[in-house]
């Protein structure tokens, strides 16, 4: 029987992250890097790693998607949908709240 734990962590501040569009962080207990975006006045948070092949992403701000370095594979930021290609595989999106302090705290749910 498992069950499940949830982890938080606070990732940086939205006004920290307006500045610089986009904030990358591996995290540890989470086996994952994570990424923070400001975008279109929305706050996103996804890994950073692309699921074909665990490629690095640039961000394309022009049209709204991250795009794997390695492969030109590019997701959606809004839907986490791949965009080129008619595979399902979609971007890991993370739940976050804002705080009240403007902190971006992340959630993970960890099987146990």
């Amino acid at each position: 029987m498992s069950s499940e734990k949830v982890l938080t962590s606070l990732f940086c501040s939205v006004k920290e992250l307006k500045k610089k569009s986009i904030i990358i962080k591996y995290m540890e207990d989470w086996h994952d890097e994570l990424a923070a975006i400001y975008l279109n006045n929305k706050v996103h948070v996804v890994s950073s790693i692309c699921p074909h092949f665990g490629g690095e992403f640039k961000l394309e701000k022009r049209k709204s998607t991250l795009k794997c370095k390695w492969h030109d594979w590019e997701f959606d930021i809004e839907s986490g949908k791949l965009q080129n290609y008619k595979l399902k595989t979609c971007l890991k999106k993370y739940p976050f709240e804002i705080k009240e302090n403007g902190m971006i705290e992340v959630k993970y749910v960890q099987n146990i």
